[in-house]
């Protein structure tokens, strides 16, 4: 029985159930081991890798404001927003099962008639979402 994600880069596939498992097949099987600087260090030097052939200007955390232009742009806010930008460089194809709601609980489902969501195909979307729910998550705390 396939998961609920299919990573697909070149002609090889890995099948996750997990945001957590995408993360350590796709950054560092010991990420969760990480401290925070490590983490970032880490995400940093794996988006810098990744855009070498699709130059993308890298955006850390302290970058990151409501008004910021998150297209074409690699987003380091955390292994979630890696893993969507690592989306927009072609290198990985990333689909989710649709009844899964890790990278596509923003989406409405309704309109799709298949098992599996290109997740590619809506990464602006997905992204700019939820950088936008961090950020005024992170706004209403203050």
């Amino acid at each position: 029985m396939l998961k609920k994600i299919i990573i697909i880069e070149g002609e090889n596939s890995i099948q996750c159930d997990t945001e957590q498992e995408v993360v350590q097949a796709l950054v560092n099987p010991k990420y969760y081991e990480m401290s925070t600087q490590e983490k970032l260090q880490s995400l940093k030097m794996k988006a810098m890798a990744n855009s070498l052939n699709k130059p993308m200007e890298i955006l850390e955390p302290k970058d990151i404001t409501s008004d910021t232009d998150l297209r074409n742009k690699f987003v380091l806010l955390n292994e979630k927003t890696y893993i969507l930008s690592l989306l927009r460089t072609g290198q990985i194809t990333l689909l989710e099962n649709i009844d899964s709601n890790i990278y596509t609980s923003i989406l409405d489902k309704r309109k799709f008639d298949k098992n599996y969501i290109v997740v590619n195909n809506f990464v602006d979307e997905i992204l700019d979402a939820y950088v936008n729910d961090i950020l005024a998550k992170s706004n209403k705390d203050r």
